[in-house]
């Protein structure tokens, strides 16, 4: 299997502790290593801390393991009920309020936490509390943080043990109500098990016995102790009565025909599940069961090979709280990186962009300055071309107009006065013998295909030598030969 999320998981109990390894790559689940270490009654702390982490130290992890611990039904106090809400939030802060009521401690010394189980009725919630001394949960803590490893979760153990063992069941079974027993050293568990998930759970104080002549008076209590429990789930209403029950643990501990003695003694059919069986075990880890005869694993392996059935967790809130935050503040550091990253990367592009468009640009300006020297030349000569064309063109237009007013000239009419400017204005001043002369002068103008907008500025009579005289002045606009009739040279 590709080497993946290495996984450690930790079963602390009084007497003892569990250990395993685990590998997951690609959703799927390789046990490697277990282990199991008697602990006498009352040893330090230190030294269950110094075993754990001689043993994390021999499996040589090359990456940092993720961590998870469980806690034992057996320091558990379970309750199911009905909170008349549907929202998550509102529900948790109702149990926080009520958490206090269904156990001899107060609020400051437990921790909560609870299983949501589906709607029941209207507006109202099933829950499975779970409810855990705060001084459990310390020691917890104090032997792993003796030993470096920090637990992401604080597992309720029949959670993920009801997933695992009811997946031997078919679909349809799974939706009906199954009850689960969970079998070692350590007594059993009793728990109720609806589409994967715990909805009722009882510890049931019965030791396996040591010699093979105690079994038939330790299957007796066990059976009554079962019924007890069985009495107390349909007592409580929670839902159907189980139609069958699965029996998990330590199984080769016992004898062949427990399932058979269990069944006879509850009344339901009963069906053994070896939990070696349910999940990859590597040969280290399959011998180091072997060696811990009439103790389980499963609850050690269960939280980790079933991710999905971790949804309980009894860490302290605190704890929660101050992880959420790292977690966020690693994802702020995460979002920073990237962004400078990000930014330092678009820098560079655009840099690059800039400094290209740069070279351009230089290499654009030395072509227009070559070419402007060249276009300066063009210009010059183009204005030359000009200066001739327009020369040519007004050529004799000077005589063409003298031309133009001597064959309209009325032999009465004399000019003192002809200007022509450069718009092609002219402007012509003189005497005539009679008024009327100066007339028919300017209606001369006004017929001349030469001439456009012939107007009068002026006229006055005036007396010489004792005969009349007309001045006069006029303007108008003489049109270019191209725009009246061409004149021969």
């Amino acid at each position: 299997m590709k080497r993946g999320v290495e996984w450690i998981a930790v079963d602390i109990g009084e007497q003892y502790f569990f250990l395993a390894h685990v590998q997951a790559a690609g959703g799927k689940h390789s046990v490697r290593h277990l282990f199991f270490y008697p602990v006498k009654k009352g040893a330090a702390e230190e030294e269950i801390a110094a075993m754990i982490r001689t043993t994390v130290t021999g499996l040589r992890l090359q990456t940092r393991p993720r961590v998870v611990a469980v806690v034992p039904l057996s320091h558990t106090i379970t309750r199911n009920l009905e909170i008349p809400s549907l929202d998550p939030r509102e529900i948790k802060e109702i149990i926080d309020l009520q958490a206090g009521r269904h156990t001899p401690y107060s609020r400051e010394e437990i921790i909560v936490d609870h299983l949501p189980l589906g709607m029941y009725r209207q507006n109202y919630t099933r829950i499975l509390l779970v409810i855990v001394n705060r001084a459990v949960v310390r020691r917890y803590l104090s032997i792993l943080e003796k030993t470096a490893l920090a637990p992401e979760q604080l597992l309720f153990a029949p959670e993920a043990m009801s997933a695992l063992a009811t997946q031997q069941l078919k679909p349809a079974q799974r939706r009906q109500p199954a009850a689960v027993l969970h079998l070692d050293a350590r007594g059993g568990d009793f728990f109720v098990a609806i589409r994967g998930m715990p909805v009722f759970s009882r510890h049931i104080p019965a030791v396996l016995p040591t010699a093979a002549e105690a079994y038939n008076s330790f299957f007796e209590k066990l059976g009554e102790e079962v019924k007890r429990s069985l009495d107390t789930y349909q007592s409580e209403e929670i839902d159907r009565v189980p139609v069958q029950m699965l029996v998990c643990g330590a199984l080769d501990a016992l004898p062949a025909d427990t399932a058979a003695r269990l069944a006879a003694a509850i009344q339901l059919p009963v069906q053994a599940v070896s939990y070696v069986r349910l999940m990859p075990l590597h040969a280290e880890a399959a011998g180091a069961v072997n060696l811990a005869a009439g103790n389980s694993f499963l609850p050690a392996l269960a939280g980790v090979v079933c991710p999905a059935a971790r949804k309980i967790n009894l860490l302290p809130e605190e704890i929660k709280i101050k992880r959420a935050l790292e977690d966020r503040l690693q994802a702020l550091l995460k979002t920073g990186v990237f962004s400078l990253l990000l930014a330092v990367m678009l820098s560079g592009f655009f840099l690059t962009r800039l400094y290209v468009k740069a070279l351009t640009l230089e290499r654009l300006r030395r072509e227009v300055s070559r070419m402007s020297a060249e276009s300066d030349v063009l210009v010059k000569a183009l204005e030359r071309l000009r200066i001739i064309k327009a020369f040519l063109r007004e050529r004799g237009q000077v005589l063409q107009v003298i031309c133009a007013l001597a064959d309209i000239l009325p032999q009465r009419v004399f000019l003192s006065d002809v200007k022509l400017d450069a718009q092609n204005t002219l402007m012509l001043k003189g005497s005539a013998r009679a008024m009327s002369d100066v007339f028919s002068f300017v209606a001369s103008l006004e017929q001349s295909e030469f001439f456009r907008n012939v107007q009068t500025n002026y006229t006055s009579a005036r007396k010489q030598d004792g005969e009349d005289w007309a001045d006069f002045g006029i303007s108008c606009v003489v049109l270019r030969p191209a725009q009246g009739v061409t004149t021969d040279e």
